[in-house]
């Protein structure tokens, strides 16, 4: 089952309502990450095989500067508030996408309108 890695840029509340939806999800601010740089948390999502979830789209460059080591989820909302981003979170839920989304090698912006979801192939 896919480990979820909450960003520190999104509300710890947003790993509660996926542990509530039945999916293992942690906020950084858990594993004792807070404050720590970008790399670090990759690398531990990286080594832990966690997939990370994060409200900052200049984050999902370190995807494509990792050459998909890591899966990440990128959430694109103009309104940048937790219910904004859980109705995301429930039409990727909806639609799937948590199931089978594997912890490297995948990128996926999500918004409202639009689900993309990108596989880094060597």
């Amino acid at each position: 089952m896919a480990k979820f890695l909450i960003d520190e840029n999104l509300s710890p509340a947003i790993a509660v309502y996926l542990r509530k939806s039945g999916l293992q999800a942690k906020a950084v601010r858990e594993l004792g990450l807070r404050g720590e740089p970008d790399d670090a948390i990759l690398n531990f999502a990286d080594k832990q095989g966690w997939i990370i979830i994060t409200g900052d789209i200049e984050f999902g460059k370190f995807f494509y500067e990792k050459l998909g080591k890591i899966s990440m989820i990128v959430i694109r909302s103009k309104r940048q508030n937790i219910r904004a981003t859980i109705e995301i979170l429930e039409k990727l839920r909806q639609e799937k996408i948590f199931e089978n989304l594997s912890p490297k090698h995948y990128l996926v912006l999500a918004g409202l309108g639009i689900i993309r979801i990108r596989k880094y192939e060597k």
